[in-house]
Order: C-alpha cells, then sequence, then structure tokens
C-alpha cells in the first residue's frame, strides 16, 4: 500500500480524524494516482465505510465514483486508440503486420477498397524516404460492445494539403486493439 492510500484507510479507520478522501484528491491526481484514489474510495465503500465519505458542502457518492472510473478509463482507451492511429500514419510494415487484422477492410478517400495484404504490398513498394505528416483533430471514440472501438476523426494531410473524415474500428483480440475496418472520405 503506498503512502496516499494509506492516509485514506487511516482516515476511514481514525474516526477522530479529520482527514477526508475528498482533500486528498488534488494531491492523488498531482502525484499521477487517479485510479489509486478512486480504487481505494471503492474498497472503502465496499467495507462498509461510505459514511464517512463525506465533505461539506457534497458528498462523493458510488455512482460519482464509478462514473468518474468510467470516464477516465474511456479517455486512456482514446489516447491508447488515438496512439495505434497515428502508428498506422508512419506507414512502417510491422505496425501495418501487427495492427490490422487479417479480415481488415478499407474503403480510402481515393475511393478504392483496400484488404491487409494489399496494404502490406504497397509498403514493401514504398520509398522509406517517402514521408507523409498528417494533423489529426476532433478525434473521438464509440464504445461498441466491450471489445469494439468506433473511432472517428479528420485529417489534413500536409503533403498535399488535402482533409479528410475518417473511420476506424477496432476490435481487441487476444488482449490486444487491431483494426478491421477503416474509412477515409476526402472533404474541401
Amino acid at each position: 500500500m503506498n503512502f496516499l492510500s494509506h492516509c485514506i484507510t487511516e482516515g476511514f479507520q481514525e474516526r477522530k480524524t479529520r482527514l477526508g478522501a475528498v482533500y486528498l484528491l488534488p494531491l492523488f491526481i498531482m502525484m499521477g494516482e487517479f485510479t489509486t484514489f478512486i480504487e481505494c474510495i471503492i474498497e472503502q465503500m465496499s467495507q462498509g465505510r461510505e459514511r464517512r465519505i463525506t465533505a461539506s458542502p457534497w458528498r462523493i457518492t458510488r455512482k460519482m465514483l464509478y462514473m468518474g472510473r468510467g470516464l477516465m478509463e474511456q479517455s486512456l482507451l482514446a489516447e491508447h486508440i488515438l496512439h495505434l492511429e497515428k502508428r498506422l500514419m508512419n506507414y512502417q510494415y510491422q505496425d501495418f503486420e501487427m495492427l490490422l487484422a487479417d479480415d481488415f477492410v478499407e474503403f480510402g478517400s481515393s475511393g478504392k477498397s483496400y484488404d491487409k495484404k494489399a496494404l502490406l504490398e504497397g509498403l514493401k513498394r514504398m520509398s522509406t524516404t517517402d514521408t507523409i505528416t498528417y494533423t489529426v483533430t476532433d478525434f473521438k471514440i464509440k464504445q461498441l460492445a466491450s471489445d469494439v472501438i468506433l473511432a472517428t476523426y479528420q485529417t489534413f494531410r500536409h503533403n498535399d494539403r488535402k482533409y479528410a473524415l475518417r473511420s476506424s474500428i477496432w476490435q481487441r483480440k487476444q488482449g490486444e486493439w487491431q483494426m478491421v475496418f477503416h474509412q477515409g472520405t476526402p472533404t474541401k
């Protein structure tokens, strides 16, 4: 148990202690331990200490904690999927091989459709000096199922100054996220 977890636990066990969990929240956030904070609070609530999780003028409820944890998990998942999308924008063969599902399908902004095999063959022919730079904006995810994510965003391709709306479907297979579908639609 780390120091912050210990503070919360002791604060709940010692009725005399005026140290409320809510007052520790900024310290947890500052130390990058928000997940630990939420987990400690939930553990204390599960042990019947819910009445002591109070702070004037408001009170933390179980629903608020689960909502907070859900939002945090959603945010971390969005960051992870964005990171995977950007890895694919670097056009590295090993990333395409690992991150694209075997049954992957793409409807490109060119109007052509591709599968994983066609993209891998294209990467073999691509010059290592060919670099394409993208800027990603309006990135959002929507969880379609526990192991399926829809990602939507806009790209600006700096090389030819073209915009595209993009959507990808990611599926978690054997613990790893893989893209199963992608579509790019040119805009402007």
